[in-house]
């Protein structure tokens, strides 16, 4: 009675398997990509980051630990800069789109600009919203939120840098 039990167990296991593996192939197909929790990022085709993907997160988030506010036509803009793992500098200027509301435990409420900043991950390219925030404490300077990657990414949480490829329509 024993073999019968495992027996069926494993035939379940098996078509478990088999569906998982068919709806991520289907996926695949339509043009997602299966990436790691961590992949190296392109902000322009020279330059790449190492950045979290996190599903948990809403929106997107790089370190802007010193950035500075200007006027430019009338719109406030904003100016940083970032350096990746091999010290390499990217200077980002951009308009701000919105401010967001931050309010932790134990901390004031504080007040974060939101960018929107063209990306590159595994050959697709998008624009993600970007809040600028300290993140010098973090293991990644770039965190990569679920609005970015809905529909075409989808997340092995075990494996890390399963993608690569610049893409040429950064330039």
């Amino acid at each position: 009675m024993a073999d019968a039990a495992n027996t069926h167990l494993s035939r379940k296991l098996i078509a478990a398997t088999l569906l998982i593996a068919c709806q991520c192939s289907a996926a695949i197909a339509d043009g997602s990509i299966m990436a790691g929790y961590v992949e190296n990022i392109w902000f322009n085709n020279k330059i790449a980051f190492k950045a979290k993907l996190d599903t948990g997160a809403k929106t997107s988030s790089i370190n802007a630990r010193d950035y500075e506010i200007f006027k430019k036509d009338g719109l406030q803009w904003v100016r940083f800069e970032i350096k990746n793992d091999q010290r390499q500098k990217l200077v980002v200027k951009r308009k701000i789109e919105r401010f967001v509301r931050i309010r932790r435990a134990g901390e004031h409420k504080s007040e974060r600009p939101v960018i929107k900043l063209k990306v590159c991950l595994g050959g697709i390219i998008g624009v993600a919203e970007f809040t600028l925030a300290d993140r010098q404490s973090m293991n990644y300077q770039v965190l990569l939120g679920r609005s970015f990657m809905a529909d075409r990414i989808l997340i092995d949480p075990g494996k890390s840098f399963l993608v690569s490829g610049r893409c040429e329509a950064l330039k």
